[in-house]
This record gives C-alpha cells, structure tokens and sequence, in this order.
C-alpha cells in the first residue's frame, strides 16, 4: 500500500517563493529508473524513531512514474496542461485521474509529501530544486562544491548533502537533515539507476475503468473467487479448441486395482502478454514450473521417509490471452515449457489424458477473479473443485514460494527457487 512509503516524510514547510537562477537540467536522452532506498530517522520529544521503505522511480523526457508499493502513480506535462493518473496493481478496474495548468502543483495537490531530489529536478527542471517535490525554497540555499562528486546545498535549517556517481555523474546518495525544532530529522536516500523499459508502457488505459475521487481511495479489489469458493466455472480449453473442466483433473486413475485420484490440481495461469501497466520483471515461466516440480519431489522423499501417505497432484499450465493479443510462437514457447512438468507416477492413466498446455481468455474474466491484476497465479484446488490457495508470482519477494510450500510440501517452509541454468 502507498500509505507507509509516503509516510516516510517530516513536513518541512517552504513558501513558492522564486529562487535564484540555479543551473538547468540537461535533457533526458532515454528512459531510466532507479530503485530508492529510504532511511528516515526522526527525533521528537527526545525520543528517536526510524523508518525503512523502498519505492521505484522512472523518469523520461516528458514522464514520470512512481511504484509505491503496490499503488502506481504517472505525471504528465505537456505544454500547458499536466496531467497525473494512479492505480493500484491489484485493481485492474479503478483508476485515479487530476488535470491541471502545473505537474507540480497537482503533485502537492493529490499526494502527501515525498523527498526525492531527481523527481524535483524534473518537475523543476533546475539541478538545485528542493527536494520537497512540487515545492520551492523559502530562500535561496547556499551551494558547497566539496568536490567533482559531493554537492551540499544549506539553509537555515535545512542541509542536503548529494553524492554522484563518477561515470554516469547520477545522484546515488543524498542525505537530508532538518534542525526545525519541531522536525529534526535525517532522510537519507539511496538510488541504484538502470535504463528503464519505453515510457509508452508505463501507463494504463483509463477509459474502461472507474474513476475514484483520491488516491488514497485505491485498494486492492476482492476477488470474485476466494478460497473456499467453487472454481468449476473457470473456462478452460485444449490447444484444438475442446473445452475441458476442472472437475475432469479428479476422475479417478484408471490403471489403478484400487480407487485412486488426485488430491490436488495446481493449475498455473499464465498471462501470455505483459498485463497493462506493468514494468516489473516477471518470474520466467520455466523457473516457475522447476519450483513446483521441486517442492512434489521434496514431498514425495520426506513422505516416504515418515511412511506417510503423500498427496497426488496433477499440475498443468495454462496460458491466458486476450484476443488482439494473440501470440502463436509465445503460445508455443509455453506449451514446450508445459511439456516438461513432471507427471504424478501414481496417476499416469490421468496424466495421459489432460492436455499439457490448457488455454483460456481474456485475463479479466479468468485471472482477475481469482487474483485481480496479476501476470502469473497459481491455483490450487482440491477434489471438491474448490480453491485451496491462489498464489501471485511476482518477482522480487519469496512470499509466493513459502505459500507454494505449504501447499505443495508443507514440511518444507524454506524452499528456495532453483537456479536458472
């Protein structure tokens, strides 16, 4: 949620005052994005506090976005209008849009303050901005050149202190310390910069979504189907177009002497194409599927070991597309992948008979019901063709396989993802 990442800030007020003629920024060539670190470090009272907190900033010629957790926010400028457009990542059909004369002013408008010295340089297009984004200082700060790469600038009360890189000169440390006696605080911020992925995919189309009054009135939306809840309606179908239900995964094992079926079917549905608005790295497919096969071999050993029972799975992937997006060579990248999921040895009659790669569409009317917004979701549905679990695999956090773990090998809460090759 934004609230956290946007709380990591001390209300230092400073007036629209203009400033003395600081150096311009030099023209943004292409896109870049940085991953920022913050440390805030707050003395109130005699008593001392500190928040971490991590968010993503991209910046191009006319553009910007910010990732604060899972809200999204894109500004605009253009040459005399602005415009400002959130989201939240986990609510494919509500957006938050503001228009106006002035990016920065909407900024202040519709946002709690952040400190972030290249989203102020932008809005600005001065080097020595205030920090405070959308805001001016009060007076012109005092400029200290240590050096080629440490640049201070001072007032009263207020002290920032920027380090640069000495190849690319981008800002990858600033340090922002207050005296007001009734903010003292430290802020520092830390940025590892890479090239970011085209500006044209940084956006999302609002005019199929509702529009809700603030920000702050985006939230991630309930999914039709929780767990607990039927799944027997999903729509699924072969490579050849036959439809296939989810009930078919539990018919029982036909080569086996006594009645045998799956306890589980995992179910991996895959977003064929990137999912509007999203510039996240996704978790590759194949590293996906080794994890799961992983996790069944680990449960079939321990189980073994303790001469228990183990729970028959059968796991299938299924690639979801709209329409207009239709890929034939990404479709068959997938069902190649599909063909090397590890088959259950105690149900191969079953295994024989379900497509490898099933296939349905659109991700709104499939994916969005069980996990709203997601690229990849694993569902896990029991013999009664009711949700156990649905999982989103997302990259950059091990929340997904601790929950695969559970569900796939629940004595082994640890589990790490395979390495690629």
């Amino acid at each position: 949620m934004m609230r956290p990442l946007l709380g990591l800030v001390a209300c230092v007020m400073f007036t629209n005052r203009p400033c003395a003629s600081p150096p311009a920024v030099q023209p943004i060539a292409q896109p870049w994005q940085a991953t920022v670190n913050v440390i805030l470090d707050t003395t109130r009272h005699g008593s001392s506090t500190r928040r971490v907190a991590t968010y993503r900033l991209m910046i191009a010629a006319d553009l910007f976005r910010l990732d604060l957790g899972s809200v999204c926010v894109l500004g605009r400028r253009e040459d005399a209008s602005a415009s400002l457009i959130a989201w939240h990542t986990r609510d494919p059909q509500s957006a938050f849009i503001a228009r106006g004369p002035d990016l920065a002013g909407l900024l202040r408008q519709q946002l709690p303050p952040l400190w972030s010295s290249p989203l102020a340089q932008f809005l600005s297009q001065h080097e020595d901005a205030s920090p405070l984004v959308g805001h001016t200082w009060s007076h012109p700060p005092a400029v200290l050149e240590i050096d080629a790469h440490n640049r201070s600038l001072i007032t009263n009360h207020l002290t920032v202190e920027r380090q640069f890189d000495g190849e690319s000169s981008r800002l990858v440390r600033e340090t922002i310390r207050s005296s007001e006696p009734q903010a003292e605080f430290t802020l520092e911020l830390t940025y590892e910069w890479s090239p970011a992925s085209s500006s044209a995919a940084w956006g999302i189309e609002i005019a199929n979504r509702t529009l809700v009054p603030s920000v702050s009135a985006l939230a991630p939306r309930t999914p039709t189907i929780e767990v607990g809840r039927s799944v027997a309606s999903l729509r699924l179908i072969d490579a050849i177009g036959n439809v296939w239900t989810v009930g078919s995964a539990f018919r029982p094992e036909p080569t086996a002497s006594l009645p045998r079926s799956a306890d589980l079917f995992v179910l991996v549905l895959h977003a064929v194409s990137t999912r509007e608005g999203s510039t996240l790295p996704l978790v590759p497919l194949d590293r996906l599927v080794a994890c799961i096969d992983q996790l069944r071999q680990e449960h079939a050993l321990e189980s073994a070991l303790h001469a228990q029972p183990r729970q028959r799975a059968l796991v299938r992937i299924a690639a979801v597309f709209d329409v207009p997006d239709y890929a034939p060579a990404r479709l068959e990248e997938i069902a190649k992948i599909a063909e090397r999921v590890a088959a259950d040895p105690l149900l191969p009659g079953l295994e024989a008979s379900v497509p490898r790669m099933l296939i349905t569409h659109p991700p709104r009317e499939t994916i969005d019901l069980i996990a709203p917004g997601a690229s990849t979701v694993v569902v896990v549905v029991d013999a009664t063709t009711r949700l156990v679990a649905a999982i989103p695999i997302e990259a950059g956090t091990d929340s997904w396989q601790h929950a695969l773990s559970r569900v796939l090998n629940p004595t082994s809460l640890d589990h790490k993802l395979p390495e690629s090759d």
